[in-house]
């Protein structure tokens, strides 16, 4: 099913791309916000050389919604240019 969704947004995907996935359920449908979750909060870089993270745990102090992800992905793809320029 999610290879057909996939398909449709991606017409040259084939089956033969994929070499595994999982599938993630949670429990609760945005982040638990705790005292101090602010200094929780994971950064977007890592020690992996070019392996950034963006999660919905990174839009505090918003709610969850569609457009603080657009804006977390527009971070993230800011940094990707700077750094492939130099």
């Amino acid at each position: 099913m999610l290879f057909l969704i996939f398909s449709v947004c991606f017409l040259s995907l084939g089956r033969d791309w994929i070499i595994d996935y999982h599938f993630w359920r949670a429990h609760y449908s945005q982040p638990i916000v705790v005292r101090h979750y602010s200094q929780l909060i994971p950064k977007s870089t890592t020690p992996l050389n070019g392996f950034y993270v963006s999660t919905m745990a990174q839009i505090y102090p918003e709610d969850r919604g569609t457009n603080y992800a657009i804006r977390e992905g527009k971070k993230i793809a800011n940094v990707l240019t700077k750094n492939l320029k130099k």
